[in-house]
């Protein structure tokens, strides 16, 4: 598919389920929207991003990590991507934001459906209020990297529901 499709696509979901507070760039086959997160973040926003045969969606707290904490974050963000089965999380360490990204391959119309897009966009926003309590423990200090993972982890394991598409869990109900 190319982006264009993609794009459109993605906008039409977001027509069709209501979605408030997005902003449309034709041109760049993007969108931005509005992301609500716990006040704890600074809020928040979505974008997604098409491209041929793709969309990404990513999604970024206004919260930054300052510079002494960035090395010690770099460590937490690493060892939870490696717990991840799909997306991952990224820090600019140049300005200390941080994101969590997904990538959807869209090779024909029946690869993207509502219900992908659906799940994707919940998932961005899960994935923070999940290891998002281990990151701050770490952007304060108050935790090592592998002490809040450790804890995130031990909480999220005795959750038992159905797969997700990165994290294990079935977010329908979120």
């Amino acid at each position: 598919m190319t982006a264009n499709k993609i794009y459109k696509q993605v906008l039409d979901f977001l027509k069709r389920s209501g979605a408030p507070d997005y902003t449309e760039y034709n041109d760049e086959c993007m969108i931005t929207m509005g992301m609500s997160i716990d006040k704890k973040f600074k809020g928040g926003y979505r974008r997604i991003a098409c491209g041929d045969f793709l969309c990404i969606f990513y999604s970024y707290i206004r919260l930054k990590v300052d510079e002494p904490s960035r090395a010690s974050v770099m460590e937490y963000l690493t060892r939870v991507n490696s717990t991840l089965s799909y997306g991952s999380f990224d820090m600019d360490l140049d300005d200390g934001e941080v994101r969590f990204r997904l990538y959807l391959s869209c090779i024909d119309r029946d690869s993207l459906s509502d219900t992908l897009i659906g799940k994707h966009l919940v998932t961005s926003l899960v994935m923070f209020e999940e290891y998002g309590d281990g990151l701050l423990a770490v952007m304060s200090g108050a935790k090592s990297p592998k002490e809040a993972l450790g804890e995130v982890l031990s909480i999220t394991d005795d959750i038992d529901d159905e797969s997700c598409c990165c994290c294990g869990h079935d977010h329908d109900d979120d």
